[in-house]
């Protein structure tokens, strides 16, 4: 899924755009980073902020990332930025579009 389409399909608004870029993986927790040019960093808020793991994954070489909180986008040259109002209903808006690209029945 390319980048622009997650911020169609979210609703989301740029803070910062370096370039649209087909994205693989979506990723939650920086320990489990596979191929970090074609991630999604979803910064969800729950026991812990995932927000303040960004820096983690913008080190570990993650250029594109969902939010929801403010984020001083200065300190990441080069990546891309998506605000959106819950990153976790956004994540749920990506799957379900995801899953209407095929014309296959829903189990379960």
């Amino acid at each position: 899924m390319w980048i622009s389409e997650i911020v169609k399909h979210t609703k989301g608004k740029w803070l910062q755009q370096n370039a649209d870029a087909i994205i693989s993986d979506f990723v939650i927790d920086t320990r489990k980073i596979k191929v970090p040019q074609q991630a999604l960093f979803v910064a969800i808020n729950a026991v812990r902020n995932g927000h303040d793991f960004i820096a983690d994954a913008y080190k570990k070489g993650i250029r594109t990332f969902l939010v929801s909180d403010i984020i001083d986008i200065k300190l990441y040259p080069g990546a891309n930025f998506i605000e959106v109002a819950h990153t976790v209903q956004a994540l749920q808006q990506i799957a379900q579009q995801h899953r209407l690209s095929f014309d296959l029945p829903v189990i379960g």
